[in-house]
């Protein structure tokens, strides 16, 4: 596809005010764009993704973590225009990496990574959250931290999105 094809495609969706629009043959003029018919709608989905990279935490006896949010938008937000700011969204998650009264520094991975869900979920307008927590080796130990090797950690998934799986990626 070319530049010009997927602009006039743009501008196609945008000037007529539907979702979609198709072209009648490989030819990129405008005469040949055919508008979809409104029952014919796309399943439009719009995300958006954070990361906290290379963190120190005291959780499970001092571990580095990154932790990667990501999140789709409620359909109400696409018709407006209109996003939360994901800072504030970070902020929260951030909290989640030292220990607190109700995740104390022994907390599991899976725990954290399902209440972090949970709390950013019920607090903006998301219609689906995948949290991963990613866990640095630890293969040469100090004394009192645990022998982790490899990279390891939790994903909780829920709601309308597919789940992070950011090890997997990385292994191509």
């Amino acid at each position: 596809m070319t530049c010009k094809y997927l602009t006039n495609i743009l501008l196609a969706v945008l000037l007529c005010g539907v979702h979609a629009c198709q072209t009648t043959n490989s030819s990129c003029d405008k005469k040949n764009l055919t508008v979809l018919e409104p029952s014919k709608k796309l399943d439009i989905k719009q995300d958006f993704i954070y990361q906290i990279l290379n963190r120190k935490t005291q959780r499970q006896g001092g571990q580095q973590v990154s932790v990667f949010v990501k999140y789709r938008y409620d359909d109400e937000l696409l018709e407006s225009n209109t996003f939360p700011d994901y800072r504030k969204m970070r902020a929260i998650s951030l909290h989640y990496l030292q220990p607190s009264a109700d995740y104390p520094a022994s907390a599991q991975w899976e725990v954290l990574s399902r209440a972090m869900a949970r709390e950013l979920m019920g607090k903006f307008p998301i219609k689906g959250i995948s949290v991963q927590w990613q866990v640095f080796p630890n293969e040469h130990p100090k004394k009192g931290s645990p022998y982790e090797p490899g990279f390891h950690g939790s994903v909780f998934t829920m709601g309308n999105i597919e789940p992070l799986d950011l090890l997997r990626s990385n292994r191509k």
